[in-house]
């Protein structure tokens, strides 16, 4: 994909399948994402405008065979597999039903690559879930510098690790200084290749002539094997099977298991010195309800930054720790996913270590905790303020009905003997 538009990813992508495929008899295949009645793609592979359509293989989907895919692939002189997602602007194709194809071609191939520059924003993140490997392809004006960082900032937002995603640089004038650190200017992502400059009548060349030359299999060789040796290297970034990956359209990641409270607590605690160091954190109080609206957004930034330095592996364990550790920040802790459980009609705290909850008529002990005793207290604070009430050592005992018209009580030492204890019935 591009970083930005017209820095060339489409022809890119065909000559170095081309290439790979010619050097290597590497098995590849190119999705493209414009519908062939005025995709440029077939002529940069040399081949005429396909009849046929990644669509109209839906029916056989459960029963591929090597003879299908050969009639409805168009194939280049070195073997690069194409075929486009549709032929036309009439015809649409369910997302859900695009990477269901897409999970039935990847056994075919050695390498699938889809060109992702012709699809709709929105569905990038479901791409970038079930990719091997996602290569962004850049040239050197400083519009498409300024985008490289602008992916940085929109992909650690979306809680993606940029170390995952490779970037090579495509030298598109004569101009353009040979002598630029391209390790410097791939940070934070991974430096995979350039490649040079070929000429200003690359693309009419391919469309008049068709045919490879030496000059384009030198200027990709280098980035060829890098991309070779990647997955060599790195047999986890290579196409998984599609019946393992068991992620229907559009679905975030599986749940993450329990983080630890120690983890939420030190992001907290960071979160927390980090505000009050800007001064963000002047003139609010606990309970505030209007805190959460104004500090979530920059509180957002900064945890996304710490996220991204742990180095966690799991986009689901990224966005778990996110959601914990703001609800801890701003909100009710764990107790937030209790609330919103529909299910749940009553939740009781004995304590930090000690939640229950009555679900379905039942009482039940859930896995939630407070990591102490204060943290508790501060729910139960939070809790009561919206109403005006307040609990101390002075007025231990409080019982009062929420906004949502649910009952609350609430008792503290020294009238509770077990540290803070809160009930919440829900109406």
């Amino acid at each position: 994909m591009g970083a930005k538009g017209g820095v060339g990813c489409s022809i890119l992508t065909a000559l170095l399948s081309r290439v790979m495929s010619k050097g290597e008899k590497i098995k590849m295949g190119i999705v493209d994402a414009l519908p062939s009645d005025y995709s440029a793609t077939p002529a940069y592979l040399s081949i005429p405008r396909p009849q046929h359509s990644l669509d109209q293989l839906l029916p056989y989907l459960d029963h591929l065979h090597s003879k299908i895919l050969k009639n409805y692939f168009s194939t280049s002189p070195e073997g690069v597999a194409y075929i486009p997602v549709v032929r036309d602007d009439e015809t649409k194709l369910l997302p859900a039903d695009l990477h269901r194809l897409l999970e039935g071609l990847s056994p075919w191939y050695d390498l699938l690559f889809v060109d992702l520059s012709s699809f709709p924003s929105d569905q990038y993140s479901t791409f970038f879930e079930k990719s091997g490997s996602i290569i962004l392809v850049s040239s050197l004006d400083p519009a498409s510098l300024k985008s490289i960082h602008d992916w940085e900032t929109r992909l650690l937002r979306l809680h993606f690790r940029t170390q995952d995603f490779s970037l090579v640089f495509n030298k598109q004038n004569q101009s353009q200084s040979n002598t630029l650190d391209f390790n410097g200017l791939s940070k934070p992502f991974s430096p995979l290749g350039q490649i040079p400059f070929l000429g200003v009548n690359l693309s009419l060349n391919l469309f008049e002539n068709g045919g490879m030359n030496l000059d384009i299999e030198k200027g990709f060789e280098s980035l060829a094997e890098s991309l070779l040796s990647k997955f060599k290297n790195n047999p986890a970034a290579a196409p998984s099977d599609p019946a393992a990956a068991g992620i229907e359209n559009g679905a975030e990641p599986s749940p993450a298991g329990d983080i630890p409270l120690e983890q939420i607590n030190q992001l907290h605690q960071k979160l927390l010195e980090e505000l009050r160091k800007s001064g963000t954190l002047k003139d609010q109080k606990n309970g505030d309800g209007v805190q959460r609206e104004t500090l979530e957004p920059a509180a957002k930034i900064l945890l996304d930054r710490f996220i991204h330095e742990m180095e966690i592996p799991d986009r689901g364990t990224r966005q778990q720790l996110l959601a914990e550790t703001l609800n801890l920040a701003f909100g009710l802790g764990p107790l937030e996913k209790l609330l919103q459980d529909e299910k749940i009609t009553e939740i009781m705290v004995n304590g930090p270590e000690n939640i229950f909850v009555e679900k379905n008529g039942l009482i039940e002990r859930t896995n939630a905790r407070f990591l102490n005793e204060q943290q508790l207290r501060t729910v139960i604070e939070r809790i009561l303020a919206p109403i005006g009430r307040r609990i101390d050592e002075s007025q231990p005992y409080v019982d009062g009905r929420l906004m949502d018209g649910s009952r609350v009580n609430a008792v503290i030492p020294p009238l509770s003997l077990t540290g803070p204890v809160v009930t919440i019935r829900k109406f």
